[in-house]
């Protein structure tokens, strides 16, 4: 089964979409999006996993990856849309405790919209 991987960049954050099932030899291309936002400094991350059939065991340390590139430049990654196999994943392997679940992608898009209207209010500057 082939994997499918695309990003929509927003102002303060980017969704990443997941289409198919990711096996472990998809881990570079799995990456790939989160090494091009790390280039433009994006570190609020929406994995929308609507569209997602499978993960493979060793995409957990992938994510895991992320989600401390994500935190330790003030970022957070969060996800959308898991079926029921994926949101059990993330049960088993406790990463519901690091990482937010929301049924959707707006559910997910408002905690961003909020911070980033946080800043504006705050003149801009730091984290909200």
């Amino acid at each position: 089964m082939n994997m499918h991987l695309y990003y929509k960049r927003y102002s303060d954050y980017a969704i990443v979409y997941i289409e198919g099932g990711i096996e472990a030899y998809d881990q570079n291309s799995f990456m790939k999006p989160f090494v091009e936002l790390d280039t433009i400094k994006c570190y609020n991350y929406i994995l929308n996993f609507e569209q997602t059939r499978f993960l493979s065991s060793s995409i957990i340390g992938s994510l895991i990856q992320v989600w401390k590139t994500a935190n330790e430049h003030g970022g957070e990654l969060v996800i959308c849309s898991p079926n029921k196999t994926v949101e059990r994943i993330f049960e088993v392997t406790n990463l519901r405790s690091k990482i937010r679940i929301f049924e959707s992608e707006r559910e997910a898009q408002l905690i961003f919209s909020r911070s980033e209207k946080n800043r504006e209010e705050n003149g801009g500057s730091g984290r909200s």
